[in-house]
């Protein structure tokens, strides 16, 4: 039987079926959907590399991102010249939200990165989005961050402990760049680090000196607790009157330096005179088993001159810094500096204090000190933080020190100091000493026959900061492992 259909019953049909086939978004050719918004942004840049953030309004249509270095002409004209040069549309096309890498960049280069609707066809669509970035620079490449401002913070005196710090001060807005701070004599950097790669010697030299530390710690510290993220002020133990260098070096947590560096040139006064007080001060010599060793009497400021701080010291009080005095070790003092005091009427003193360092001991992590020992009842003890140990009397060309008399409450003379030495104080533990010698009272220093130039030689050619109670000044933290108990 033959079937015949009105001609109003086919149309019905042939509308419903236009309606069912009809989508919401737009097409391109091929049926490619070109009714999408994107954006992009740049979220980190390398020397070479880069990597950009691309979002769409609709997952299924396709993009293009890109890179270029016109960053004036129009945008419309740079996609149309881009896409007509693509030989495989196909294999550039992306969709949905994703990152893009840009390889290829040359450093410290600004670039616009761009993404523009396209279908497989080579259709371009919609409104190309634009973001401008700069590639970044050569890590290891020496150059100067002026994002780091250096300066000199002045010299804090501190009460509790009878030391003293310079403060070196690094002031920046930038949180990403790790660095650490390092303070040198200019003649020492002058004479070691003056050829056309100076800078990048010493950078190598200081980040070497902080991987030494670390491992010599052995785990316990790494250069996370080196690095330093915006602004800062370092102790350092006191610097010399002169001029100096004060650097921030930048670095990383695999231990590379990144070639970052930025430098202030500072002079630190010199001491006002008063009474003797610069008469102490100089390369002296004291005979240690048999040997000659140089004991550096640095004189570091007097009450209401150059020295300020956390404490009104007396009238007419100075304070030294004295290096070498327990020996060298490989051209430097074998142990940190000490603080000595002057008093106008008194003359010199030397005083137990802190040092401001944690060494590692068998019994547990220690506070080292400057202490002075002596025999009371039979019984060899130490000294506590404060009290006298000795006293230097200059004559001539001589200073005899001699060891502090000790007094019970009621007065009366019990103990005389026999010797002044570094040591070990661990909490709930005692005192512990290293091995090599100390003098004992009394003794004297001469005229050191080396010559200030000789000292001066074998100064440290760096200061290191403290961190977090740990002294980062290399090698000092392994000679504990030759203590010997001294009080329990």
């Amino acid at each position: 039987m033959k079937r015949t259909y009105s001609l109003m019953s086919l149309g019905a049909a042939m509308l419903a079926m236009t309606f069912t086939g009809c989508k919401t978004e737009e097409q391109g050719g091929n049926g490619a959907i070109t009714d999408a918004t994107f954006t992009v942004s740049v979220i980190s840049a390398e020397s070479n590399s880069a990597t950009a953030a691309v979002t769409s309004t609709n997952s299924e249509a396709t993009w293009y991102c890109f890179y270029t270095e016109d960053l004036t002409g129009n945008v419309n004209d740079i996609v149309a010249a881009e896409v007509a040069g693509l030989s495989d549309v196909a294999s550039v096309l992306r969709s949905g939200n994703r990152a893009v890498t840009f390889e290829g960049l040359q450093p410290k280069t600004n670039y616009r990165a761009i993404v523009t609707g396209l279908t497989s066809d080579g259709t371009v669509y919609g409104t190309p989005a634009v973001d401008e970035f700069t590639s970044g620079r050569v890590v290891g490449e020496i150059e100067e961050n002026t994002a780091w401002e250096m300066s000199y913070g002045g010299r804090i005196v501190y009460d509790q402990t009878l030391s003293i710090s310079d403060i070196v001060r690094c002031t920046t807005t930038d949180t990403q760049e790790g660095y650490f701070t390092m303070a040198i004599d200019k003649a020492t950097f002058d004479e070691y680090y003056s050829g056309t790669n100076g800078t990048e010697e010493f950078i190598q030299s200081c980040v070497q000196q902080y991987q030494d530390l670390i491992d010599s710690y052995e785990g316990q510290i790494g250069w996370d607790d080196i690095l330093i993220y915006g602004s800062t002020e370092d102790p350092y133990s006191a610097l010399a009157a002169g001029d100096w260098y004060l650097y921030a070096i930048g670095a990383n947590t695999d231990g590379n330096y990144t070639g970052l560096w930025a430098r202030a040139e500072v002079n630190i006064a010199a001491p006002a005179e008063n009474g003797d007080y610069l008469n102490y001060a100089g390369t002296w010599a004291y005979t240690l088993e048999g040997e000659q060793n140089p004991v550096i009497i640095t004189p570091l400021g007097t009450t209401g001159s150059e020295i300020d701080g956390n404490q009104i010291l007396n009238d007419g009080l100075g304070i030294y810094q004295v290096d070498g005095y327990q020996g060298w070790i490989d051209g430097e003092p074998f142990f940190p500096s000490i603080i000595a005091l002057y008093d106008s009427t008194e003359g010199l003193a030397f005083m137990c204090h802190d040092v401001g360092m944690s060494v590692n001991t068998d019994a547990g992590v220690g506070s080292l000190g400057i202490f002075g020992t002596f025999t009371y009842q039979g019984q060899s003890t130490a000294t506590d933080y404060g009290m006298g140990i000795a006293t230097g009397e200059l004559s001539g060309n001589q200073i005899t020190v001699s060891g502090a008399q000790l007094y019970d409450n009621a007065g009366t003379p019990v103990a005389t100091v026999e010797a002044m030495q570094f040591m070990v104080f661990v909490q709930n533990s005692g005192y512990y000493s290293f091995n090599n010698p100390a003098p004992t009272f009394p003794f004297t220093l001469s005229e050191y026959q080396g010559g200030t130039s000789s000292a001066k030689a074998a100064a440290p050619k760096t200061v290191s900061r403290e961190l977090d109670g740990k002294t980062l000044n290399g090698g000092i933290v392994t000679v504990a492992e030759s203590y010997k108990s001294f009080r329990k």
